[in-house]
């Protein structure tokens, strides 16, 4: 028989799982110039390997609504660990070897994680709240924004000391998985998903990513950038 995370435990986990998104993510930004350099690219081919953390992000965003109906939060809260952890080390190795095009790969699959993992956050937020009777997802936002500051102070000590960006990526994505094999025992399996919700009866997961991208035709949209 599975026990239900009590509301506390959930509310930690989701505390770490902020942290370590924002870590992450300040960890390898911290490091873009060496990355760079290890892959001899130059300004505009940078921007291009760059480019595919949107892609990722795009995917992963559209994506993130109808799985979350489908199968709860904790799993694409778990899924999205999962491809920043892949992502991050796939940057590792692309920095290690040189090859521009699988960092491209890595920061795509970090996008998706990074695009995916925090609505579904977001979703088990909120239902943590309920639970509590009290308001959390600012002070869980607060905590990605902490893991950003330790993660760029970590990556100008990184530099500093002159760490390799393969191995200091490398133990980053080793410190997310930890905290994503503490997150998959202390989620609720099935917080934000929509009661006889079927796979097989519901629109293919392209179809929500077609209807994401359509809202960027939109004028009222690219206004909003401007």
């Amino acid at each position: 028989m599975t026990v239900r995370p009590t509301a506390e435990r959930r509310r930690t986990a989701l505390f770490i799982a902020f942290f370590v998104t924002g870590l992450s993510m300040a960890s390898w930004v911290s490091r873009t110039p060496a990355i760079r350099d290890a892959i001899d690219a130059s300004t505009a081919e940078m921007g291009l390997v760059i480019a595919g953390l949107s892609a990722g992000s795009m995917v992963g965003i559209a994506a993130a609504g109808t799985l979350v109906a489908q199968r709860g939060a904790r799993f694409v809260v778990l899924w999205g660990m999962v491809a920043i952890v892949a992502g991050g080390a796939t940057v590792a190795v692309g920095s290690g070897t040189g090859l521009g095009w699988l960092v491209a790969v890595g920061l795509a699959s970090f996008g998706y994680g990074m695009g995916s993992g925090e609505i579904g956050q977001n979703v088990e937020g909120v239902d943590v709240e309920t639970a509590l009777g009290r308001v959390v997802v600012p002070g869980l936002h607060g905590s990605y924004s902490l893991g950003i500051a330790i993660g760029g102070l970590l990556g100008l000590a990184a530099s500093t000391v002159g760490l390799p960006v393969a191995a200091h990526l490398t133990a980053v994505a080793v410190l997310t998985a930890g905290a994503a094999v503490f997150l998959v025992r202390n989620l609720a399996p099935a917080a934000g998903r929509e009661p006889g919700s079927d796979l097989r009866r519901r629109a293919p997961i392209m179809q929500s990513f077609r209807a994401a991208v359509a809202v960027w035709a939109e004028p009222r949209t690219v206004g909003l950038d401007r």
